[in-house]
């Protein structure tokens, strides 16, 4: 078994592996994920679906605030 060890980002459920070592992967591979503290999932994160990104989870499950006002046309386009 080989080993290998670099940072990576998770984004909508990929781990991206640095250029340098895409030749060296074979097709299964084992893989353990060591958190930093630091990065741990808050409280309030929601499980997002498999095949599903976040913008496709909010927009299906919008957040509820009391008091929201959306900005007019006007501000939104005022610069």
């Amino acid at each position: 078994m080989t080993a290998l060890h670099f940072e990576a980002t998770y984004r909508n459920g990929m781990i991206f592996v640095p250029s340098e070592y895409r030749d060296l992967l074979a097709q299964q591979v084992e893989i353990v994920v060591l958190m930093k503290p630091s990065m741990t999932k808050p409280k309030q994160m929601v499980e997002v679906g498999e095949e599903e990104n976040f913008i496709e989870y909010m927009i299906k499950n919008p957040k509820k605030i009391d008091d929201f006002e959306p900005m007019s046309r006007e501000e939104i386009y005022d610069r």
